[in-house]
């Protein structure tokens, strides 16, 4: 599988769930032009803000890119552009909002995600949204398949945080067989793989494999 179907690879700033939430469920049609160009991302941090109160500090995927989204919607990015920040929502009445159809969990329920129905999804709707653990190595990513080293700053004063990221394909290493996922990050295009970052599948590396969301686009007519 590829990346031709997501959304461009973005720079969240100090927010980096709105970016995934959109972005999957932007992505899972497989056709961008039916979606024109891009979500606007802080009528999500507007709405972790007020339905789920934690803003900029967080968000839960199946809160934000399955129930918000379909039930309030979200509009084209250009009509309310990015900023990472909080801020109050104030749209206009003519803006067109784009709604999701249905949205689940990845195999049904919460914590039966597995390779297995993530590869189903994928290939049934497209693009999820996935969350994983973040260690220090992370930072220093700069291509090939990533697989937690153990490096950790011991004086390093911030905690752990789960960090939100799109799931778009899957593939093995052509000379080691090493299965993988590839994943769009939002560090902007000079991080990783032209933002993008590949991490070895079928072991549940760092979490990713634990939880995913998948939600159903409604396309404009």
């Amino acid at each position: 599988m590829d990346n031709t179907a997501t959304s461009t690879v973005s720079s969240q700033g100090s927010v980096s769930w709105p970016l995934s939430d959109s972005a999957a469920t932007w992505s899972a049609s497989g056709k961008p032009s039916d979606l024109c160009e891009a979500p606007a991302l802080p009528l999500l941090v507007t709405a972790a803000t007020t339905a789920v109160p934690t803003g900029c500090d967080g968000g839960f995927p199946y809160l934000i890119s399955g129930k918000y989204i379909q039930d309030y919607g979200i509009v084209e990015e250009f009509d309310f552009p990015y900023t990472g920040q909080s801020s109050a929502c104030t749209l206009k009445d003519n803006y067109y909002r784009y709604y999701s159809s249905e949205y689940h969990y990845v195999g049904g329920f919460y914590g039966g995600c597995n390779e297995a129905y993530m590869k189903y999804e994928l290939i049934a709707g497209g693009p999820i949204a996935i969350s994983f653990e973040v260690y220090d190595d992370f930072g220093y990513y700069s291509g090939g398949i990533y697989h937690h080293t153990g490096l950790q700053d011991q004086f390093n004063p911030f905690q752990l945080t789960n960090h939100a990221v799109v799931l778009v394909g899957y593939g093995a290493d052509s000379n080691t067989g090493e299965k993988y996922w590839i994943v769009k990050n939002s560090w902007g295009e000079s991080w990783g793989e032209k933002g993008f970052f590949r991490i070895r599948r079928g072991t549940n590396e760092c979490a990713i494999e634990s939880i995913a969301v998948s939600a159903t686009p409604i396309p404009k007519l």
